[in-house]
């Protein structure tokens, strides 16, 4: 964290996902979209104490069943704690009229206590350098509160490990609590992760990952991590996609480097 910069507690942000549908061919004009007017109207917002770090990425389109709508793309909007999320989704759903693409949703969301690794550890500079992923988790709702638990109990605190000795450069969780505009047919994801990882950090992830969840189920007790991560196989599906972050288009929060 700089030295100028306030704390910022990860659990008390507002925060607001949307996903897009942008038609083949039109993503560079998309992003020029999202880079220029769209990224102008939020950073207006930094101004104003409300909008700290926009997210925006990209993936191959996808849709949940054949008849549901497909996506492309992801945003995660992270405010200042006290932000108004309806006012900022319709301030999303207003300008998606210019986009040359369709808004098929918009959500608020909650960050998961203790996956708040929004930059390497060293701050933002390398975030142009991360190899990232998204995960679409669609928890069973009466699986969710154990589901959860164990997201902030045990698979946090391992990705914390890897995080600080500089073995992973991304992993943020939010839980998306309440559909505020969309398709009414997009498929309803509860939990959104993103993490992100340099080439270096890949191709010595195999060696460090197991370590790190084993030590998090040690210090826990219980369940092996073998265990507990088979668990999650019955309490939820997820969809998971290699995206590619538009930096032209991103804001950074040096308020949230750990």
């Amino acid at each position: 964290m700089s030295a100028d910069a306030a704390p910022v507690r990860w659990e008390d942000l507002t925060a607001v996902d949307a996903a897009w549908s942008v038609a083949r061919g039109r993503l560079p004009d998309f992003e020029r979209w999202v880079g220029g007017p769209f990224r102008e109207a939020l950073a207006s917002r930094v101004g104003e104490g409300r909008v700290l770090a926009f997210l925006p990425v990209s993936h191959k389109p996808r849709r949940r069943t054949r008849e549901a709508p497909s996506w492309s793309y992801w945003m995660l909007v992270l405010a200042a704690p006290g932000a108004d999320a309806p006012e900022l989704a319709d301030t999303i759903a207003g300008l998606a009229g210019d986009s040359g693409a369709d808004l098929r949703s918009v959500g608020r969301a909650r960050p998961q206590p203790s996956l708040d690794m929004v930059y390497p550890v060293d701050g933002p500079a390398r975030e142009r350098r991360l190899l990232q992923s998204i995960e679409y988790v669609f928890s069973k709702p009466a699986e969710r509160p154990d589901y959860y638990r164990s997201q902030y109990e045990f698979s946090g605190p391992a990705m914390r490990r890897l995080h600080q000795r500089d073995r992973a450069g991304r992993f943020i969780g939010v839980e998306i609590t309440e559909r505020l505009h969309g398709d009414l047919a997009m498929p309803l994801w509860d939990v959104v992760h993103v993490s992100g990882f340099t080439v270096a950090q890949t191709l010595r992830l195999p060696l460090h990952f197991g370590r790190a969840f084993r030590d998090s189920a040690t210090a826990l007790g219980g369940p092996t991590a073998r265990a507990r991560m088979s668990r999650w196989t019955r309490q939820r599906d997820k969809m998971q996609l290699r995206v590619r972050q538009n930096m032209a288009a991103t804001i950074t929060a040096p308020e949230l480097v750990l």
